[in-house]
């Protein structure tokens, strides 16, 4: 029986090289995304051939996710488990958000999620879509509103994709993983921030192998952590847990 395949968009750092590293364990064939080809690079050193295939595939660029489409057909590559993961966030105010940043950050974290979703799916093989969200979606915190915004619509996207994908044998899930300790709170911007919550912060080995056991047990959605309380507390009392969600974030 062949490997099975998963395209991880964004592969190279914190969890996602976490998630490489458990599914070529788990014997899967992984093609890995990301802007960056000499992280790429560095981390295919590290697999065979066979076990790690790599493009450099920037999704702020129109002609990229196309070109992506074309390699796999190309090279007679068989997606089973596409992992929509790559975004971005900036740390600022609304009103000190340039409308560049906020295009940026609409075509990385939503549109070209949804473009290569669509691709994958006229290629007529894949069997399970993830989308990975966060807190964010449904609590709004401040200098990150435009963020926010596009994890509100990953949510929804992915509600109304599993529907009308109902009775096709294709599953779609969406992760939501809690605070995790990777290169997002690097930023100069999050520096102060992160600094206080550091020590609420997950590992990117143990969010990765939630996300595999989610995916594997072919959950429609799975919360990592502790959101999970504050998600199912905060429809019950949504004002006073707003309050008691962004008071755990910054204090």
């Amino acid at each position: 029986m062949k490997n099975k395949t998963v395209l991880i968009t964004g592969a190279t750092s914190g969890i996602w090289e976490s998630l490489v590293y458990k599914y070529i364990q788990e014997w899967y064939s992984v093609v890995a995304t990301w802007r960056n080809i000499n992280k790429l690079i560095e981390l295919s050193k590290k697999f065979t051939k066979k076990e790690f295939i790599y493009l450099k595939c920037d999704l702020t660029l129109d002609h990229d996710i196309w070109s992506l489409i074309e390699f796999l057909k190309d090279q007679h590559i068989i997606i089973d488990i596409l992992i929509n993961n790559a975004w971005l966030g900036i740390f600022k105010s609304f009103m000190k958000t340039s409308k560049k940043e906020i295009n940026t950050m609409l075509h990385t974290n939503l549109l070209w999620h949804l473009f290569l979703t669509k691709a994958i799916l006229e290629l007529n093989q894949v069997r399970n879509i993830c989308f990975v969200s966060s807190l964010a979606w449904k609590v709004g915190f401040a200098d990150l509103s435009v963020y926010s915004a596009t994890k509100f619509a990953i949510e929804w996207f992915c509600d109304a994709l599993r529907e009308e994908l109902r009775g096709s044998n294709i599953k779609v899930t969406i992760i939501r993983p809690w605070i995790v300790d990777t290169n997002f709170f690097d930023n100069t911007a999050f520096i102060d921030y992160a600094n206080q919550i550091r020590h609420k912060m997950q590992t990117s080995n143990l969010v990765a192998g939630s996300i595999y056991g989610a995916i594997k047990k072919w959950y429609s959605e799975y919360t990592i952590g502790k959101d999970r309380y504050f998600l199912i507390l905060q429809k019950i009392l949504p004002k006073c847990m707003h309050r008691i969600i962004l008071k755990l974030f910054i204090n």
